[in-house]
């Protein structure tokens, strides 16, 4: 009865009901506070098509223009990362890079590219000289190894079977040669120590070695130790040179697009939601906006939760504040619902986080109880069309851990109740059905 009652109740508001997307609410907030969140009050909102035209635009011309200048820190460090990457990926990698500039600029926010260089290194406990080539360069010197010890292990190997010999063969190569041209060849002189995968030879020589020459193995511990730390130093560099050239191309790459969308009074839906963040976040801004706000909310309406990205989440959070707090904690319900299921999360690509609907789920739980007021938590485990015989299966199936993984939580059990008890189900479990024919590979795949 209720429910039927609720219609009337909506056509017949003061005003009508205002229900907007949160990409509305943004457009219409940053219209309402222009000089608030810094935007002009006639700008115009770019569709997703004219945004990636846009951002194509920005990208080539950004990219011509360096072509004229190969010597500068930018061209360098998009060499870099054109290095590491595919070329069907590069574009895909570019237009991600734009998506996440609010990642980038918080990242960039602390002392800018050399202050997140700093700490990028930091993490990975490297110093500023630790590049790649300075990394081998290093480790190729006279006085970085034993010389004379594996001079004596590769004379000694050279008695044992072909697979002594070859590595006695390796050995002898490397150290007889010249700094320069060890680093040139020294993951061919890894192969005496180390698997094609860079993991340590179990044996280091087989038992045909001279049993009086057998303290030649611990010299050639020591030497595979040292070359294990060498590469594990020399990944930790180019993971670091490559993060931070990925992190200097999307600074420029971001520069370039902001400055062609504010040329032309533009803003992104991306835009809508950051502007009114940084708005809704200020010291001494926000306190008014919302203020201002305040009269005007009452319901907030969160659907496909799951898919919410944390910048949305801010907006959201920020706008509900009000709801607990002092004055704003009207007498009148005003309500927060959520609605989502982590296990149907598919826009990660958009930066959709689904433990961030965890986490807000216990921020509005605690503020909520903390003003006594009434919450709810509700599992939507009943389901209105499949009998309790599929049901039983799904959660058959979902019982075993591998099965589990990624669709909930460890700890958490999969089970779901029918609306229709009554109601009869079949399962039948066929078996697998497999191809004649032989699938063969092409050659090039």
């Amino acid at each position: 009865a209720r429910a039927r009652r609720l219609l009337p109740c909506v056509l017949d508001a003061p005003g009508g009901m205002r229900i907007q997307t949160i990409h509305s609410f943004c457009e219409s907030l940053l219209r309402k506070f222009p000089l608030e969140s810094n935007v002009t009050p006639n700008f115009s909102v770019m569709d997703e098509q004219a945004s990636v035209e846009l951002l194509e635009t920005a990208r080539d011309e950004l990219l011509n223009r360096l072509q004229n200048n190969q010597n500068s820190n930018l061209a360098k460090a998009l060499g870099i990362v054109a290095l590491h990457t595919q070329e069907a990926g590069f574009r895909d990698l570019i237009t991600q890079l734009t998506s996440d500039r609010a990642r980038i600029a918080h990242l960039l926010a602390d002392g800018g590219l050399q202050g997140a260089a700093n700490r990028v290194r930091a993490t990975l406990s490297l110093a500023e000289t630790d590049i790649p080539t300075n990394t081998i360069a290093i480790a190729c010197t006279d006085d970085s190894f034993d010389l004379q010890g594996l001079k004596a292990a590769s004379e000694a190997m050279a008695a044992g079977q072909k697979t002594d010999i070859e590595r006695a063969i390796r050995i002898k190569s490397w150290i007889t040669r010249s700094p320069k041209n060890r680093i040139v060849n020294f993951d061919s002189y890894c192969r005496a120590f180390l698997t094609t995968g860079n993991e340590a030879l179990s044996r280091l020589v087989t038992k045909s070695v001279p049993d009086s020459t057998r303290h030649i193995l611990l010299t050639l511990q020591r030497e595979q130790d040292r070359i294990l730390e060498i590469i594990n130093r020399r990944n930790k560099s180019i993971l670091a040179e490559s993060t931070i050239s990925l992190l200097t191309v999307g600074d420029a790459l971001t520069n370039e697009y902001q400055n062609k969308k504010t040329l032309r009074n533009f803003l992104d839906y991306d835009d809508l939601i950051l502007k009114s963040k940084d708005m809704l976040c200020r010291p001494g801004i926000s306190s008014w906006v919302l203020y201002k706000l305040d009269g005007g909310i009452d319901h907030i309406l969160i659907d496909e939760a799951q898919d919410t990205n944390p910048d949305q989440w801010q907006v959201i959070q920020s706008l509900s504040e009000e709801f607990f707090a002092g004055v704003g904690a009207r007498k009148e319900k005003r309500t927060v619902f959520a609605v989502g299921d982590t296990k149907q999360s598919i826009y990660s690509f958009q930066r959709a986080d689904p433990n961030a609907f965890d986490q807000m789920r216990k921020f509005f739980r605690d503020r909520v109880r903390g003003t006594y007021s009434e919450w709810n938590d509700i599992e939507l485990d009943i389901s209105f069309r499949s009998s309790g015989a599929i049901l039983e299966a799904v959660d058959l199936v979902f019982s075993h851990p591998a099965a589990r993984d990624g669709v909930v939580k460890p700890e958490t059990s999969v089970k779901h109740y029918p609306a229709r008890s009554e109601a009869a189900g079949l399962v039948e479990v066929w078996p697998l059905i497999e191809t004649k024919q032989k699938i063969k590979k092409k050659t090039w795949a």
